[in-house]
C-alpha cells in the first residue's frame, strides 16, 4: 500500500483506519507520525469542557477542511506539514466548539456559563477583560484578581466590576435586569440611577430601583428656632370699614342762620346742634310801666 492522501488520512482518523492502514501505518513513519499528532489534537479537543454539535455539523465541518486541505502539491513535498495540517483542523473544530451558544466559555480570569441562546461578547485588552451581554442570562465565575486586573460585565451604559465573584446577570434588549450575588462582591454603576456594591447573597433588580428613584422625597424640616428665643407673633390688625366719626363742632356765640348751613366738615348745622348741643339762656321779659295815678303796689 501506498502513502495515503491527506483526504484519506483525515477520513481515517475520523471514521478509524481498515485492516490496509493499519498495517500501513506500523510500517511508515511519516504518516504514525501525521497519525499520532491528528489524534493527539483530537484527544486534547475531546478534553475541553464542551459538547460535540450534531453530526450533520460535524460532517459540513470536516468536508470544508479537508476541501481546503486537497492540492495539486506532489505527495512527498505535502507529507511534512501533514500533522500540522490536521492540528489546525482539530483546532478549528475545537473553536467552534468552545464558541457556540450554550457552551461554557473559558476565559484567563473567568467563566461564563450563558442560559439558552444568551447573547453576548467576550474580549480582553491587556489585563482588562469584558463580557457584553445584549440579551439573555449567563452565570459568570470569576477567580481573584490580582493588582491591575479588572473583569467587567457591560450592558448597554450599566457597568459591573468584578472582584473575585460568582453572580448571575440577566439584561433584555441592551438593558440590565437584574444581578444576584451567589459570593463575592459586584460594584453597580447603573446609566441611571444611585451606583451600588452588591454582596454574597444580596441581589439588584431594575424594577425596584426604578421605583426608588421616582419616590418623591419628603420636604426638608424648617430650621428649629435658637434655644432661649420664643418667635415674635405678630397680631392682627382689624381694620374698620365704616365711615370715621365726625368731629363735634365747638359751640359759638354766634347765632346761626335761618337757612340750613352745613359746617366745614360735612355735617349740618342743626345736626352739630345735637351733637354739642348749647345751653339756652332764659329770655328775659320787660316789666311794663304802673299807671299814673296808681302805686306800686295797685299796679302789681
Amino acid at each position: 500500500m501506498t502513502c495515503p492522501g491527506d483526504i484519506e488520512l483525515a477520513r481515517a482518523v475520523a471514521v478509524g483506519a481498515d485492516a490496509e492502514l493499519t498495517a500501513h501505518l506500523a510500517a511508515c513513519e511519516v504518516c504514525r507520525a501525521a497519525w499520532d499528532g491528528a489524534r493527539a489534537a483530537i484527544e486534547l479537543a475531546r478534553a475541553l469542557p464542551a459538547g460535540v454539535p450534531p453530526a450533520s455539523r460535524r460532517e459540513e465541518l470536516r468536508t470544508a477542511v479537508l476541501a481546503a486541505a486537497a492540492g495539486p502539491a506532489p505527495r512527498a513535498r505535502r507529507r511534512v506539514w501533514t500533522a500540522p495540517a490536521l492540528a489546525a483542523a482539530a483546532a478549528g473544530i475545537t473553536g467552534y466548539l468552545a464558541l457556540r451558544p450554550g457552551a461554557p466559555q473559558a476565559h484567563s480570569h473567568g467563566t461564563v456559563r450563558p442560559h439558552g441562546s444568551a447573547s453576548y461578547v467576550a474580549s480582553a485588552v491587556g489585563p482588562d477583560e469584558v463580557v457584553r451581554l445584549s440579551d439573555g442570562v449567563i452565570d459568570v465565575d470569576v477567580e481573584p484578581l490580582h493588582p491591575g486586573e479588572r473583569f467587567r460585565v457591560v450592558v448597554g451604559a450599566t457597568e459591573l466590576e468584578v472582584h473575585g465573584t460568582a453572580f448571575t446577570v440577566s439584561a433584555r434588549a441592551e438593558h440590565l435586569v437584574a444581578v444576584a450575588v451567589a459570593h463575592g462582591r459586584v460594584d453597580l454603576h447603573p446609566d441611571a440611577g444611585v451606583p451600588a456594591t452588591l454582596g454574597t447573597g444580596q441581589s439588584w433588580h431594575a424594577a425596584v430601583a426604578a421605583a426608588s428613584v421616582e419616590r418623591p422625597r419628603p420636604a426638608p424640616p424648617s430650621p428649629a428656632a435658637p434655644s432661649g428665643i420664643r418667635p415674635r407673633i405678630e397680631a392682627p390688625v382689624a381694620v374698620s370699614e365704616s365711615a370715621p366719626s365726625p368731629t363735634p363742632r365747638r359751640p359759638s356765640a354766634v347765632a346761626s342762620p335761618p337757612h340750613r348751613a352745613t359746617a366745614a366738615s360735612g355735617v349740618p348745622v342743626d345736626a352739630a346742634s345735637r351733637l354739642d348741643p348749647r345751653p339756652e339762656i332764659p329770655a328775659v321779659v320787660p316789666t311794663p310801666p304802673a299807671p299814673a295815678g296808681r302805686s306800686a303796689d295797685e299796679a302789681s
